[in-house]
């Protein structure tokens, strides 16, 4: 699990070269630390950005679609954890940790008191009490407080980046898989709809997507210009009164998901055999059926999660699997792939 917090730039900042191709890749899609070149065989420099916090340079990747973007790790303009804050440093989450520990009604004496006392809570209750500081609403991520690196003590969580903690060779070079689906930002497009939240989202776009997909506090940018070329990346330069579904889908995967599972499969290929896995079974459970769309599952790629309603044989959401089920030979298999693999890696 990459706890960095990932943001990519969905090749608007600079333009996407036509090939990313390098000979001799031993991982599908790594192309961090490569010479990059283009059809001409020029060296392409990585991407760099400037930010109100200082530069950032980012590199070139591509998506398990095929989708050629440019990734950015590491945004430095941390403030507050809310709308385009939360991308936040260790000295400024505290008063926002104050925030969230009050609607919890719980101490803030010490971190161990504290989280002793929200893993007692309703955890509906801590994200509805987090959706109160939202600066918009739907948020994203929705997952408000991600990890921050803090300074060493008794009570620290986590001390180091997970960059830091592969280069102290302090991870076991255990073998390592990464489960994608199909469309992993498959599962927004399902619940924007459902809850009636399109419609909204689409007339606030032009305000939303910089804070959203993070470029509204790069220095030098039109945003405008940027928001343009994504609308024309993604949506085939329709606006986002009429741009499709599928199209905003694409995006939050290559926003939220791409680049931190890239990350992660980079950095364990350096030090133990490392496997990626593509979830695409388009059955009667999962996400769909959760949002009560079961009958339109054709419309709908795999999206985030879904392949755990056949690890886990969830009825949290849905009625669980029976062993008449043709579903329940793909659980089968799902199960046993794991248990096989963590048996002999």
């Amino acid at each position: 699990m990459v706890l960095t917090f990932l943001v990519n730039l969905l090749c608007a900042v600079v333009n996407c070269a036509p090939d990313f191709g390098q000979p001799g890749d031993s991982l599908v899609g790594s192309r961090l630390g490569a010479r990059v070149l283009d059809l001409n065989g020029t060296v392409l420099q990585p991407p760099l950005v400037e930010t109100l916090g200082g530069s950032l340079e980012g590199y070139f990747m591509k998506t398990i679609s095929g989708r050629e973007i440019y990734a950015f790790e590491g945004i430095p303009f941390a403030e507050a954890p809310v709308g385009e804050r939360r991308f936040r440093s260790n000295h400024l989450a505290g008063r926002w940790t104050s925030l969230a520990a009050r609607h919890a009604r719980c101490p803030e004496s010490s971190t161990e008191k504290l989280m002793n006392c929200l893993r007692s809570r309703n955890p509906v209750r801590l994200v509805s009490n987090q959706f109160k500081m939202l600066d918009y609403f739907p948020n994203f991520p929705s997952v408000m407080f991600a990890p921050v690196v803090e300074p060493k003590s008794s009570h620290a969580f986590l001390t180091e980046t997970p960059e830091e903690i592969y280069a102290r060779n302090g991870t076991l070079p255990v073998p390592y898989i990464a489960s994608n689906v199909e469309e992993e930002g498959e599962v927004i497009i399902i619940a924007l709809p459902v809850l009636l939240l399109f419609s909204p989202f689409q007339k606030e776009w032009r305000k939303l997507a910089p804070v959203m997909l993070g470029y509204k506090n790069i220095k030098g940018v039109n945003k405008d210009s940027v928001t343009d070329a994504i609308e024309k990346y993604y949506f085939k330069n329709k606006t986002a009164r009429n741009f499709e579904l599928p199209g905003f889908g694409r995006m939050t995967t290559d926003r939220y998901f791409s680049p931190g599972i890239y990350r992660g499969l980079q950095l364990h290929s350096r030090i133990a055999p490392t496997y990626s896995s593509v979830f695409n079974y388009r059955g009667r459970f999962g996400i769909p059926t959760a949002f009560g769309l079961g009958n339109e599952r054709s419309k709908y790629k795999v999206g985030h999660s879904e392949d755990l309603f056949y690890v886990f044989n969830m009825s949290t959401y849905s009625q669980g699997l029976k062993l008449t089920d043709p579903e329940y030979e793909i659980s089968k298999f799902m199960v046993n792939s794991i248990v096989n693999f963590a048996e002999t890696g």
